[in-house]
């Protein structure tokens, strides 16, 4: 998948490799092993049983020595009726068989020009791998995959705000500089969002003036990497819900772009 971020040592795989994975043994009496595959096919299933369609998917595994040891994925889908004339919904997932990382799903956008990743905390499913994650699991993902379309409608209006959101030339420095204080950028970062501030690179970016949408691209243009193939998907996935929640509060009415509980 264009865009597929890895952690940085990662192995690319296609779906059907991710089957044919050596499964390690349990850690402890409490440890349980959970297949990457089954993961990625019950929320494959999960998708489809809401209606959604699977545009392009992409998967990386770390490993220690011949045995995986963590495993990332996205998948962008299209759900009937969606509003995503520039950018395109991503379900992305991480967990890890050394119980280093617990097994988490999120939801964020794609931007189509740039290729541009966000995510943000709308959805995170997490549980440890302990006995029962097998049962507890697949409901755990499909109640989760099935809240997809309130995160589609809820990215629309924040992406909808965010173009029709205006900042003077200094707010939008100070937020930069406001985002490097908070972790979403760090400082070598910075001179690359201002750039993309001041001039994006991308047409598109520069159409609706000065707005939050042109802030959003800076940031995330800066922290797309030079080489996608070599990058940390966990790190995007923290950084970028670190600057969705930052740009979020400075909207006007921005605590109705949460879901209800």
């Amino acid at each position: 998948m264009k865009g597929l971020l890895l952690h940085c040592g990662a192995v690319g795989m296609q779906r059907h490799e991710l089957a044919t994975l050596p499964v390690p043994q349990p850690q402890g009496p409490r440890h349980a092993i959970r297949p990457f595959d089954e993961e990625v096919e019950q929320i494959t299933d999960a998708v489809q049983n809401i209606g959604g369609v699977l545009k392009d998917e992409g998967f990386g595994v770390l490993f220690d020595g011949i045995m995986p040891r963590r495993f990332f994925g996205v998948m962008e889908i299209a759900l009937p009726g969606a509003d995503g004339e520039d950018y395109g919904l991503l379900v992305a997932m991480r967990g890890s068989y050394d119980q280093s990382i617990s097994r988490m799903l999120g939801v964020g956008s794609r931007v189509f020009c740039c290729d541009n990743l966000s995510l943000s905390a709308e959805i995170k499913v997490a549980t440890k791998q302990t006995l029962n994650i097998s049962k507890r699991m697949p409901q755990l993902l499909a109640n989760a995959v099935g809240r997809i379309p309130e995160v589609a409608q809820l990215q629309a209006s924040r992406f909808a705000r965010y173009k029709d959101q205006t900042l003077s030339k200094r707010q939008g420095d100070a937020l930069l500089v406001e985002l490097v204080r908070r972790g979403a950028l760090n400082p070598s970062q910075l001179g690359v969002a201002i750039r993309e501030w001041d001039a994006p690179s991308y047409a598109e970016h520069t159409e609706l003036g000065w707005t939050v949408w042109r802030l959003h691209n800076a940031v995330t243009q800066a922290i797309k990497p030079a080489n996608p193939e070599r990058a940390a998907i966990p790190s995007m996935w923290d950084r970028t819900t670190v600057m969705t929640t930052a740009l979020d509060q400075i909207l006007p009415g921005h605590h109705d772009l949460r879901l209800a509980a």
